[in-house]
């Protein structure tokens, strides 16, 4: 929920005065909200997704993007889920065959642009 504790993008992250932020509303980053909008825009094809609830909240933005057709990476070291054993089974899900799950160093690599989005929950 915007301005509750949690909302905030960290200092740390390096965001840009004009980056774009967007709020999600549901477990899809993609549902009700203008994000595909704005990648389309920007000419954006993969997505780098880290985030909590793997089982939940980082699957149905997965799906969600990959049915929009964006390459979808998970990062492994930036995903977890409250329950260890809901963790592990995603990587088996049908999603998985068409997703990269990769180590942050290889998540770092190739083309970057100078913008970029980011979601909060």
């Amino acid at each position: 929920m915007d301005g509750s504790w949690g909302a905030e993008i960290l200092d740390g992250l390096g965001r840009l005065a004009d980056d774009a932020v967007i709020t999600k509303k549901r477990s899809s980053a993609f549902f009700s909200t203008d994000l595909d909008l704005v990648l389309r825009g920007l000419g954006v094809e993969r997505l780098i997704v880290g985030g909590t609830s793997t089982n939940w909240a980082i699957e149905s933005t997965v799906r969600d993007g990959d049915s929009r057709d964006y390459e979808m990476v998970v990062v492994r070291e930036a995903t977890g889920a409250r329950i260890r054993e809901l963790h592990a089974p995603v990587a088996r899900t049908p999603y998985a065959a068409r997703t990269r799950p990769r180590s942050v160093a290889a998540s770092a690599g190739g083309p970057c642009r100078n913008r970029r989005t980011a979601v909060r929950s």
